[in-house]
């Protein structure tokens, strides 16, 4: 049974609607922002995940129509200043001062970085079929090149030569759409 308080708010719903796009377009940017502070995988994880939570909390913050990415990874920067203050007894091979150009320039580059990201989506889903199928299974998740070589009947060289010949055709055809871009 609700209560009079808890009745839905069509608003809110809207918000969470709202937020629910917006950080579902942004959340890898988000999370390789995150790892151009953090370099260690499992500690940028966790800073992303309390990045996350802290972004849903503070959303009543964010102004519709501003730059989502933008505000998102201010929250992020914020979020991994406070994870080195408590890692500093841990050695940091960088000093304040490059952490926050390496993240000024990340926000900076952000558009770009997306733009670049939709075109190698694009290009890559315009290689042949069996270039994707040898991409997806030579970079899946714990799989090295020789053994996807040995999964898909291959050699380990001609693999690398194939590879070799798509990582080209891929940076060029990334290359021309930015060109077209403009």
């Amino acid at each position: 049974m609700t209560k009079p308080s808890e009745t839905p708010n069509p608003n809110r719903a809207e918000r969470a609607d709202e937020f629910a796009r917006l950080f579902g377009r942004h959340a890898r940017q988000i999370h390789s922002y995150i790892l151009t502070l953090i370099p260690h995988w499992a500690d940028a994880e966790d800073v992303f995940q309390e990045t996350s939570t802290i972004i849903w909390e503070k959303f009543d913050q964010y102004t519709p129509g501003t730059n989502f990415r933008a505000w998102a990874c201010q929250v992020a920067y914020y979020r991994a200043l406070w994870f080195r203050q408590r890692q500093k007894k841990v050695a940091v091979p960088f000093g304040e001062e490059f952490f926050r150009l390496v993240a000024a320039e990340m926000v900076s580059q952000g558009d770009l970085l997306e733009d670049r990201h939709a075109a190698l989506a694009d290009c890559t889903e315009r290689l042949p079929e069996r270039d994707r199928v040898l991409i997806d299974r030579c970079y899946a998740p714990g799989m090295t090149i020789k053994q996807a070589a040995l999964d898909l009947g291959r050699s380990p060289e001609t693999t690398y030569k194939a590879l070799k010949r798509i990582h080209r055709e891929l940076f060029d055809c990334v290359e021309i759409a930015m060109r077209n871009k403009d």
